[in-house]
């Protein structure tokens, strides 16, 4: 049987596993293509909302970057999840009827990372946890 301390080591290191490669594979997969658009007419971007394509796509830019960066470090994770997690979850919902599956699904993926830490916490490999840890010594 394992003591309470290894089952909590697996689950910290668990969940830094999946802040690190989630946040990794958003920032590769839709960020980057993003922060292309910079010089690029920003007006364009989807507005499903009707509150302008550039504030759309500000808002965009400083959830999937900014706050995944936040997330992957473990830095105010629990809050700092819910933006990916509300951008992703309007993307994949907001597309039109005739949408294939498949390209809901990716965006779905992409916000299944940041469900779980909104849930769970970022884990005691982070900065959340250090400073947990620090602030109530056992």
């Amino acid at each position: 049987m394992l003591s309470a301390r290894m089952d909590r080591y697996q689950v910290s290191l668990g969940l830094l596993f999946l802040r690190l490669i989630g946040g990794a594979l958003l920032i590769q997969g839709r960020a980057w293509t993003w922060g292309q658009m910079l010089n690029t007419n920003r007006a364009l971007f989807t507005d499903p909302f009707g509150v302008g394509g550039e504030f759309n796509w500000i808002l965009t830019i400083f959830s999937e970057c900014v706050c995944t960066l936040l997330v992957m470090a473990g830095v105010f994770a629990r809050f700092t999840a819910v933006p990916p997690l509300v951008v992703m979850l309007v993307l994949a919902l907001a597309l039109p009827s005739g949408t294939a599956w498949s390209t809901r699904e990716v965006y779905l993926l992409y916000a299944l990372p940041f469900f779980v830490v909104t849930f769970t916490g970022p884990g005691d490999f982070s900065v959340d946890g250090q400073v947990a840890a620090w602030a109530n010594p056992r």
